[in-house]
């Protein structure tokens, strides 16, 4: 019975010292809140008018250069609050005084007004409407980068569900801004470029692709194909797909300290 019992317990150890070791790249960290991001509206040349959230590296010296991260959210994360697209571990986590003081950088996290990503699936046009708004997005940077020492080999872009779809549209409307792009759970009704054309255009751009095989918001197959694509022209790209994940796969994927580290260490040449 003794015997039985030490058997019993050492199999619950080693049951706990392999789950442990297999979770061990997915960090949780301590988080932010909104308040600690900066609050603004912008208006582009065209005259739309967008409100984003920026976090300025703590203790920021203007004689040193920063890297910035552009964060997409969710479909979930529309509307007028400037509140609502701070959810989830990239923008809180990743502002937080553990990543902070490994990777210094800037974020921003636009906000898609009102309830634009609902109203444009009715449009025709909705592919140009999200190009529109990635648009006005390029030109916030474009501000920050006047404002602010950026480093403008070191800006990345990344995105979950809707906001994957934003990552996309960011690197096929300025390729030679971003240095690396994390697209999660991504679509592709609104990109405008098929999966071949992304994968002859993008084979030798820097990419970490996300996905859960159980999504039913987003079929797996999206990122898959794209995938398949990107390697059939060449390219190399980093496809994590978690097993039994539904649709929040950036629960996970944000988490990924191998990722993390992967993202900043990307820096474009040609800046």
């Amino acid at each position: 019975m003794t015997r039985k019992i030490y058997s019993i317990l050492f199999a619950v150890f080693m049951l706990y010292c392999i789950t442990s070791s297999g979770q061990s790249k997915l960090q949780s960290v301590s988080e932010v809140t909104v308040d600690d991001y900066e609050a603004h509206v912008f208006t582009s040349s065209k005259g739309d008018t967008i409100s984003y959230r920026l976090f300025v590296p703590l203790g920021y010296d203007a004689d040193k250069k920063y890297p910035l991260v552009l964060f997409h959210h969710g479909g979930g994360g529309s509307g007028n609050d400037n509140k609502r697209q701070i959810e989830g571990p990239c923008p809180k986590e990743w502002a937080g005084p553990e990543r902070q003081k490994n990777n210094p950088c800037f974020i921003v996290a636009p906000q898609i007004p009102g309830n634009r990503s609902r109203e444009r699936e009715n449009q025709p046009d909705r592919t140009e409407i999200m190009r529109e708004h990635i648009r006005t997005i390029h030109e916030i940077l474009d501000h920050l980068e006047a404002k602010f020492s950026i480093d403008k080999s070191r800006e990345y872009v990344t995105g979950l569900s809707m906001g994957g779809e934003c990552t996309w549209i960011s690197i096929i409307e300025r390729p030679v801004r971003f240095a690396a792009a994390v697209p999660i759970c991504a679509g592709d009704k609104f990109i405008g470029m098929s999966a071949s054309e992304r994968g002859k255009k993008f084979a030798q751009f820097p990419l970490w692709i996300f996905h859960g095989d159980e999504d039913n918001v987003i079929s797996v197959d999206v990122s898959r194909e794209v995938v398949k694509e990107l390697k059939k022209a060449g390219g190399n790209p980093i496809y994590t797909e978690y097993p039994e994940t539904n649709h929040n796969s950036w629960s996970k994927a944000y988490r990924e300290s191998e990722m993390i580290e992967w993202l900043f260490d990307q820096k474009r040449v040609d800046n």
